[in-house]
C-alpha cells in the first residue's frame, strides 16, 4: 500500500516483517513483555497498596498504549479517526499513566499537573491537524502531528529523570537504574524522532520509515527496561513490607500490647538465660515483683479505660533509671516482674526506692493529676532454686507483707523486717 514492502524483499522474512511492520512488532514485543512479566512478579504487586496502585496505574496505561499501536498499525485499514487520533490519544494517555505510575512505585512526589494538562493539549492539537486533512495517505501534516505526539511523551520522559535523580537513595535501587536509563532513552527518541523524519519525504508514511524502525528498537529495549525496573521495585516494597510485618508479630510475640513493656513469656524466657548465667558464672541475680496499690478502686471509680492509662503511666515511671538489661515486664493485671541481672539484693534496694520515688511523684494526667504508688517485693537467686518460678514465689510472698505493712513500700524475702 505504500510501496515500502519492496525495499525488503531480499531480506529474510521475520526481519523483513520488522522493517516494513515497526508499529505491529511494537505491538506484539509489549504484549510478550507484559504477560511474562506479569506472570513472573504478579504475586508481589498485590502485597502493598504501592503495589495494587502502581499495578493499576500500569496496566491501565500498557493497555491504552497496546490499543493505540494495534490501531496505529491498522492505519489504512480502519478509519483514519481512529488510527491517528484515536491511536495517539491511547499512546499519549498510556504513557502518562505508566510514568505515573513509576512515581507511586518509587516514592516520589505526584507527577506535575503540567503533564496532564500537556497530554491533553497534544491530543487536540492531533485532532486538530487531522481534521485540516483526513486523507488517509501522509501528507505535510504527519510531520506536525508526529512532533505533536512526540514531544510531550519526551517532556515526561525528561522530568522523570530529573525527578529520580533529584531524590537519588544511597545505595541507588538497581530498578531505579532501569527506569531512569528507559526514561532517558525515552526522551531522547521522543525528542528525535520528529526532528529526524524532517530529512524525510513527506509523503512516506511515518509508520514506515528509517527513522520509525531506530525508534522501535529503542522502544523495545527501554519499555523491557522499564518494566522490569517497575517491577524490582515494587518487588523490593513488597519484601521490605513483609520484613516490617515480620518484625511486627515478632515484638507482639513478646510484648505487651497494652504498656509496650516485654510480656510474661518474654519475660521467662529471657529468665531462664539469665538463671543459667548466674549459676555458671557466680553473678547475682534479682527480681523485684511489683504491683500498684489498690487499683481496683481505679477501675471501679474511673472506670478501665483509666485504669489501662494509669498502667500506661506507671510503667513508664518504672522504667526511669534502668540499665539496658534491665527487664520490665508486665507480668499480669496490674502486677508487673522486674529481672535485674548483675544485681545484688543490696543494689536492687536501691532500685526499689527508686522506683516508690519516681512512682508516687508521677502526675497522672489518667487520674486528672492524682498519683498512685506500688508496693514491691525483692528476691535474689539462690543455687538451690530449681527454676525461675523458685525466685518469684519468694517474691511474691515478700511483695505480700509489703502489702500487709501498709503498701508503697518493699520487702527483701531473705530479710523479713526490711523495709523502706
Amino acid at each position: 500500500m505504500y510501496g515500502t514492502a519492496s525495499r525488503y524483499r531480499s531480506l529474510p522474512n521475520g526481519l523483513e516483517f520488522f522493517l516494513s511492520n515497526p508499529a505491529q512488532t511494537l505491538l506484539a514485543a509489549m504484549i510478550v513483555q507484559m504477560t511474562v512479566l506479569g506472570v513472573v512478579s504478579y504475586p508481589a504487586w498485590s502485597v502493598t497498596d504501592v503495589g495494587r496502585e502502581t499495578r493499576r496505574l500500569t496496566s491501565r496505561g500498557a493497555i491504552a498504549v497496546i490499543v493505540g499501536l494495534a490501531l496505529m498499525s491498522a492505519r489504512g485499514v480502519v478509519h483514519g479517526a481512529a488510527s491517528i487520533v484515536v491511536a495517539n490519544a491511547l499512546l499519549l494517555s498510556g504513557y502518562r499513566n505508566i510514568f505515573t505510575g513509576v512515581y507511586v512505585a518509587f516514592g516520589l512526589p505526584p507527577p506535575p499537573a503540567w503533564e496532564r494538562w500537556l497530554t491533553r493539549l497534544a491530543i487536540v492539537a492531533v485532532a486538530a491537524l487531522w481534521a485540516a486533512d483526513p486523507s488517509a495517505d501522509a501528507t505535510l501534516f504527519a510531520q506536525p502531528r508526529l512532533l505533536v505526539a512526540s514531544l510531550p511523551m519526551a517532556a515526561i520522559s525528561g522530568y522523570l529523570v530529573v525527578t529520580l535523580m533529584r531524590k537519588r537513595m544511597r545505595p541507588w535501587p538497581l530498578g531505579a537504574r532501569y527506569v531512569a536509563t528507559a526514561a532517558a532513552f525515552g526522551c531522547v527518541t521522543n525528542a528525535g524522532r520528529p526532528v529526524a523524519f524532517l530529512f524525510v519525504d513527506g509523503h512516506v508514511d511515518p509508520l514506515k520509515t528509517p527513522v520509525a524502525i531506530v525508534a522501535v528498537g529503542s522502544a523495545l529495549g527501554s519499555s523491557l527496561l522499564l518494566y522490569i525496573g517497575i517491577a524490582m521495585q515494587v518487588e523490593t516494597r513488597a519484601r521490605e513490607h513483609l520484613e516490617h510485618k515480620n518484625e511486627q508479630l515478632s515484638q507482639q510475640a513478646f510484648t505487651d500490647g497494652l504498656t509496650g513493656l516485654a510480656n510474661r513469656r518474654h519475660l521467662e524466657d529471657t529468665a531462664l538465660i539469665e538463671l543459667a548465667r548466674s549459676r555458671r558464672h557466680g553473678w547475682p541475680l534479682t527480681v523485684l515483683l511489683i504491683d500498684v496499690d489498690h487499683f481496683k478502686r481505679v477501675n471501679d471509680r474511673f472506670g478501665h479505660a483509666t485504669g489501662d492509662a494509669v498502667l500506661r503511666e506507671t510503667a513508664k515511671s518504672m522504667l526511669i533509671g534502668l540499665r539496658s538489661h534491665d527487664m520490665l515486664a508486665r507480668w499480669g493485671g496490674e502486677e508487673f516482674a522486674l529481672l535485674l541481672p548483675h544485681c545484688s539484693p543490696a543494689d536492687a534496694e536501691q532500685v526499689a526506692q527508686r522506683i516508690l520515688t519516681s512512682v508516687r511523684q508521677a502526675t497522672l494526667p489518667a487520674l486528672e493529676g492524682g498519683h498512685v504508688t506500688v508496693s514491691i517485693g525483692i528476691a535474689a537467686a539462690r543455687d538451690d532454686d530449681d527454676d525461675f518460678h523458685a525466685v518469684l514465689r519468694r517474691a511474691d510472698r515478700a511483695l505480700y507483707r509489703a502489702k500487709d505493712a501498709g503498701r508503697n513500700q518493699f520487702k527483701l524475702s531473705e530479710q523479713p523486717e526490711q523495709a523502706a
